[in-house]
């Protein structure tokens, strides 16, 4: 006598598919807080250590989650007014959505938490005139995205 299993495919095949959209659904939420904390730290000077001079490059700093190249959450830029601000017709806010805009396309697969800094001159202020724009927000952003993850595995071992 044999032993035969006998189960719905489709069920199955649906079932599965519930399962990896909810945790899905709990890494984007993971990272959402992980875009909102770094960037608010950045914003609000408690990672960075520059002085604004027009307010546009912390204006232009901000994060958006993706999925399959899907946008599924992203910050604002709001406006941030330095004491130079009158001397300048760019608007940093419009510098930063616009470049984090164009870096949709190279994410068209997988789960992606993008931040950025929008103003060209970013890299120039963290290399050349040694301050902290984004280089920190990536340590912090690593570091939440390394404890969220193991908090993911505890709770789906625990599913």
């Amino acid at each position: 006598m044999g032993v035969g299993v006998k189960f719905d495919f489709e069920e199955t095949k649906s079932y599965l598919a519930r399962e990896v959209e909810k945790h899905e659904q709990r890494l984007i939420t993971m990272l959402d807080y992980i875009g909102q904390t770094v960037v608010n730290e950045i914003r609000t000077s408690h990672i960075s250590n520059w002085e604004d001079q027009t307010g546009n490059l912390r204006s232009s700093i901000g994060y958006m989650i993706l999925l399959d190249g899907v946008p599924q959450h992203a910050s604002q830029f709001p406006r941030v007014d330095g004491p130079k601000r009158e001397k300048t017709n760019v608007d940093g806010s419009a510098e930063g959505k616009n470049y984090m805009d164009s870096l949709i396309p190279l994410f068209p697969k997988g789960i992606a938490l993008v931040i950025v800094a929008g103003m060209e001159y970013a890299s120039y202020v963290e290399k050349m005139q040694n301050k902290t724009v984004l280089a920190q927000g990536e340590i912090e952003a690593e570091t939440l995205i390394a404890n969220m993850v193991a908090q993911l595995n505890a709770r789906l071992n625990n599913d």
